[in-house]
């Protein structure tokens, strides 16, 4: 014989699993709805990338305005030295890195190799 429940399972609470009905939360009747998104291409028609794609500008000249985006945020906290510094270390991982010149194939189809 056990004392106030000690020794047995205890016993679930009677609401677990519980549902309200639709007709108690006022959402009879409506569905679920999902815009369509955009495509990726129809997002940024006027960028790097697709200015590439178009062949308005070459590989050398995508990585450039890709190093020119990553340092905006760093032109009135650095030096113009610093900056320049940065710029060249940036295109020259670019040029270098495995990694990196894997992702700028694949993001630009260019099949040749990067030029610092």
């Amino acid at each position: 014989m056990s004392i106030d429940g000690v020794g047995r399972p205890p016993k679930p609470p009677t609401d677990v699993g519980a549902t309200t009905p639709a007709s108690q939360t006022g959402e009879v009747g409506r569905s679920f709805q999902v815009d369509r998104a955009e495509p990726a291409s129809a997002l940024d028609a006027k960028g790097p990338l697709a200015q590439l794609e178009r062949g308005e500008i070459g590989v050398d000249q995508y990585l450039d305005l890709r190093v020119e985006e990553a340092i905006k945020p760093l032109v009135e906290r650095l030096n113009p030295e610093s900056l320049a510094f940065l710029k060249s270390s940036l295109r020259a991982e670019l040029a270098t890195d495995p990694v990196l010149v894997e992702l700028v194939r694949r993001a630009t189809g260019a099949s040749s190799a990067v030029e610092p």
